[in-house]
């Protein structure tokens, strides 16, 4: 279990570290990383605008964020209940898989993420 711990609070770290990094990268020199769905199709995917909600909530505008990706923004609460899931599931058992109310938001998520990704092009957001 102390391993499992481990694993998790290091992934947890490197992934902080990236985001920061990438947001500081970002900021210094207004290069971000483009969208391949929007390159390559013209239309917006349901992450697109994902950098600069980030960074519109790491200088406190939550207006800004909320334009930028509000279905994303919306569920992250729901995201943080579900990783934060999976984190627990994984150090208590060893397993990857989600199960129960867990499971059902990491759907619902996707499948409001899809939803959001096809009315995002038909309405403009």
């Amino acid at each position: 279990m102390q391993t499992r711990v481990k694993k998790v609070l290091c992934t947890a770290a490197v992934l902080l570290c990236a985001g920061l990094f990438y947001a500081f990268f970002s900021m210094r020199t207004g290069l971000a990383v483009p969208c391949l769905f929007h390159t390559l199709t013209g239309l917006k995917c349901p992450g697109c605008g994902v950098s600069r909600m980030c960074l519109a909530l790491l200088h406190g505008d939550a207006a800004e964020a909320f334009r930028q990706n509000r279905a994303v923004l919306l569920l992250l609460p729901l995201g943080v209940y579900t990783a934060a899931a999976w984190c627990a599931g994984y150090i208590r058992t060893g397993s990857r898989v989600l199960h129960g109310a867990p499971k059902a938001a990491a759907w619902a998520t996707a499948g409001v993420l899809i939803a959001f990704g096809i009315a995002r092009n038909f309405f403009g957001w």
